[in-house]
């Protein structure tokens, strides 16, 4: 699981972002153990909060890298070492409200397909646009989806797939970008609108409306 700065740390509903992220895979029967990639910075403040969470699976903490991309490979890397999983599965810290489905269609996507991502439908018209705001036409969007986590992989398939984005210097937004490059196919399985990235303070009020809705909808 990537990590991001210190949004991971904001409270939510009285406990920080990123305890929500692991239990949230913590409950999921298809995973087996969990690593936490961190920066430098935010390395001691996570491993206090990790330390005090009830998980049930192996629950690990490793540094990262400067970019994104670079923690990852540095996590496959780790992984690796120890044999590496059959498969996967990347999932943004900042997503706490991942479900045990959506991590089950995921897993089982990646599966059969060798890849797989969630992704929403866009809801919104979308437009490009040149440097200077200026649009350059519309785009249809029947066609398009909005990525999110979690992501799932085949483990040798993420592996080389680092391997060569490393060695073409590739910017990437998101792994599934990086198998993509090597021309391998990847599954979109319908994503979840609860599923929100929190990107900064302002976003914690929507997310914790939504799990007191999902606590009052369990009974």
């Amino acid at each position: 699981m990537g990590s991001e700065a210190d949004k991971l740390l904001l409270r939510l509903d009285g406990r920080p972002v990123v305890a929500w992220s692991v239990l949230a895979l913590d409950g999921c029967e298809l995973i087996d153990s969990i690593t936490v990639v961190a920066s430098e910075h935010n390395l001691d403040a996570l491993a206090a909060v990790l330390n005090e969470l009830p998980t049930r699976l192996p629950l690990e903490l490793i540094m990262g890298g400067a970019r994104r991309q670079d923690s990852i490979r540095l996590a496959v890397n780790h992984l690796a070492a120890a044999g590496g999983p059959d498969i996967a599965v990347i999932h943004d810290g900042a997503r706490p409200l991942v479900s045990a489905g959506l991590l089950e269609r995921v897993i089982g996507a990646a599966t059969e397909h060798g890849a797989a991502t969630a992704g929403l439908p866009l809801r919104n018209a979308c437009k490009e646009v040149d440097e200077t705001g200026m649009v350059r036409r519309s785009v249809e969007r029947s066609s398009m989806v909005s990525v999110q986590t979690p992501q799932a992989f085949a483990f040798a398939t993420l592996k080389r797939a680092h391997e060569e984005g490393l060695r073409q210097g590739a910017v990437v937004d998101d792994d599934a970008e990086l198998v993509e490059r090597l021309g391998l196919p990847v599954k979109v399985v319908p994503g979840e609108y609860r599923n929100i990235k929190i990107t900064t303070a302002d976003d914690i009020p929507v997310v914790t409306a939504h799990v007191r809705a999902m606590a009052a909808e369990a009974g």
